[in-house]
């Protein structure tokens, strides 16, 4: 029986030289000319490319998360102070404590 050395996750290697490679999140794939990622790491070490191919991917998913969040809609943003005067004409009445 043959073992076969795997790559690290995200990664495959040509030529002896690993690549990272990851297919784009679907709700985001307006933002890429191809539906995959793939950029070489530049090393022929599976522990290095490990390492790498774990910084770009923490990289690219917080910046996928940050473009979904920007996409959304604020929740409950009608109770925003600065909102309110969009909804109505009127200013937003402030109640002052009395201690």
């Amino acid at each position: 029986m043959q073992l076969t050395k795997k790559c690290p996750k995200y990664t495959y290697r040509k030529d002896g030289v690993y690549y990272f490679s990851k297919a784009a999140p679907k709700d985001l794939l307006d933002l890429y000319c191809k539906p995959r990622i793939v950029k070489c790491l530049g090393t022929r070490s599976p522990q290095s490319a490990q390492f790498v191919a774990k910084a770009m991917l923490a990289k690219l998913e917080d910046y996928w998360l940050g473009i979904r969040l920007k996409r959304m809609e604020v929740p409950a943003a009608e109770l925003l102070v600065h909102a309110r005067s969009a909804y109505s004409s009127e200013q937003p009445q402030r109640e002052h404590l009395h201690a």
